[in-house]
């Protein structure tokens, strides 16, 4: 990977809020454009830890990007910001803030496979 990609790849990552401050993943969503949302239902194609190819069904006013090759999808709603995070064991966790907590970085960090997927809801 050549400089400039990787500056990209940096960039992006910022233009679409993640942060990593102290160890936490935290989302900040304000420099996202309302073009960057779906505008109708769609499948987001995305190779998980293992290495196997999967579809994530998305709504309209959402988007998706992986990182650590787990999906991170942005939904709009009404209310406050909210964090759902999905294991790959069935379990959920659900965060009231806009960042995870310390524990949950470090497993997505590790790509364990652990985590299957996050929804952040804005």
């Amino acid at each position: 990977m050549t400089g400039q990609v990787k500056e990209d790849i940096l960039s992006r990552f910022g233009e679409l809020g993640v942060r990593i401050q102290n160890g936490v993943m935290y989302f900040d969503t304000s420099l996202l454009k309302e073009t960057e949302y779906l505008e109708a239902p769609a499948n987001f194609e995305y190779f998980n830890v293992m290495g196997e190819k999967n579809s994530l069904p998305l709504t309209k006013d959402s988007l998706a990007f992986t990182y650590c090759q787990v999906p991170i999808v942005f939904s709009k709603n009404k209310g406050k910001v909210c964090i759902d995070v999905s294991y790959t064991d069935g379990q959920k966790k659900t965060f009231q803030a806009s960042g995870l907590d310390s524990d949950t970085t470090l497993e997505l960090f590790s790509r364990n496979n652990v985590i299957e997927k996050i929804v952040v809801s804005i």
